[in-house]
């Protein structure tokens, strides 16, 4: 007999998909920004450059506006997750959720439950609700409007552009892709084709607090063989 196993739903379309074009639109920016600030490139290569770097932007514009227009629900729910601070969030950050201790093997660490996203998630959250608006402000100024203002707010506009780019993808790379692997079930729901189901099980070791919310809400069913499943949020 095959066994029942319980999946509980954590990414929608919505957010499936702004992730994606975030991911691609983003690194699409960096390199072809980098690449020309850092002068890894030159000639008819950095023109080319440039102008990927403005389809790049206009990318990361639309399906940014996009998610705010036609996601609105699933929008203002993860604002209102990575605003959503308790006591348990602010003592994740004591042990760094035991992640260090767990990766490590170095012994089973204090556990603080968190909601659907941890505090350091949240924390990062919040840095790339930042950071896109800034991100698309600065650069279009830069792009259609470089005259528009002194020289010296034209060069603070330009620093916070790339240096305010560099450390959201540094911290991409040097953190949140490491931690995505590493918690893999929950890369897998949120770049799965269709819906982004987890097992219910990994949701409750890692987000109990937001299990104990939706199963609140709703009962989960019991199949044989494909395994219950309960809807989440946005």
């Amino acid at each position: 007999m095959a066994e029942t196993r319980r999946w509980i739903l954590k990414h929608r379309l919505p957010s499936q998909t702004m992730h994606f074009l975030l991911l691609l639109s983003w690194f699409t920016l960096a390199v072809t920004g980098f690449g020309v600030k850092f002068g890894w490139v030159s000639g008819p290569t950095a023109v080319s450059f440039i102008q990927w770097h403005v389809y790049a932007g206009a990318l990361l514009t639309f399906a940014s506006l996009g998610y705010v227009l036609f996601a609105w629900r699933s929008f203002t729910a993860l604002v209102r997750e990575m605003f959503t601070w308790d006591r348990d969030t602010w003592l994740w950050w004591t042990n760094l959720g035991g992640y260090p201790q767990k990766i490590l093997r170095l012994g089973k660490p204090k556990e603080y439950p968190q909601t659907k996203y941890n505090a350091g998630q949240k924390f990062f959250g919040v840095v790339v609700l930042l950071a896109i608006p800034t991100v698309i402000v600065t650069g279009w100024q830069m792009y259609f409007f470089p005259g528009a203002l002194p020289h010296v707010w034209n060069k603070i506009f330009f620093d916070v552009h790339v240096w305010f780019t560099l450390f959201v993808t540094l911290f991409v790379l040097v953190v949140h892709i490491p931690l995505a692997l590493y918690l893999f079930d929950d890369f897998k729901g949120m770049f799965r084709f269709g819906a982004g189901y987890v097992p219910l099980e990994f949701a409750e070791e890692h987000s109990p607090k937001w299990v104990k919310q939706v199963l609140a809400r709703e009962e989960v069913p019991h199949t044989r063989g494909t395994g219950g499943k309960v809807a989440g949020e946005a």
